[in-house]
């Protein structure tokens, strides 16, 4: 008998894990299919995010992501799946976020100057 293993890689905008209603599938991301240690198959996510595996005979796979730079995984927790598969495994789902960008390290202009004694008088005011 032969099995498959199927999921979807999705965009986690919040971060909490789940793909929600509004969250969309990411297209061409890898996953792996492996055996202890030596990768035997993969497939790349569809328009949609879907990816799958058919065909497949019962045993022991697992089931990873290659985390794209720029994203962070989100789910699963451990960022595979451990199948001992003996019916079709189905919603085995990778979530990934954005990472915020870098912050850039500002440097002020070298010939900028800057008066920082500035006194008014008793009466005056600072027109916007």
């Amino acid at each position: 008998m032969k099995f498959s293993i199927k999921g979807i890689v999705y965009h986690d905008q919040n971060g909490n894990g789940k793909m929600d209603y509004n969250e969309t599938g990411l297209a061409n991301w890898t996953i792996n299919l492996e055996q202890p240690g030596n990768v035997i198959s993969k497939a790349v996510t569809d328009s949609a995010g879907g990816y799958g595996f058919v065909g497949l005979a019962p045993g022991e796979y697992t089931v990873v992501e290659n985390l794209e730079p720029g994203w962070s995984l989100t789910s699963p927790s451990d960022g595979k799946y451990a199948v001992n598969l003996t019916k079709n495994a189905n919603m085995l789902n990778f979530g990934n976020k954005i990472m915020p960008a870098p912050i850039q390290n500002a440097t002020a202009l070298s010939n900028v100057t800057s008066s920082a004694n500035v006194t008014l008088a008793e009466n005056a005011s600072i027109s916007k």
